[in-house]
């Protein structure tokens, strides 16, 4: 529950984000995709990051 509390707690900042990422004309799915890539091949980061992006990457 407190990844959901924390989720709903910053969609103000990911709101934001994707306001500056849509004026430059990157996509979301570039983001994630590229994100993926690179934080899948970092050990040291929580695996539900890693899973939280391949989620989000699957409704894209």
């Amino acid at each position: 529950m407190s990844r959901l509390y924390d989720y709903i707690e910053n969609s103000k900042q990911l709101d934001t984000l994707n306001l500056i990422l849509k004026q430059h004309v990157v996509n979301a799915e570039f983001v994630t995709t590229t994100l993926t890539k690179v934080f899948g091949e970092d050990k040291e980061l929580p695996k539900e990051l890693l899973e939280d992006l391949n989620q989000f990457q699957a409704t894209l």
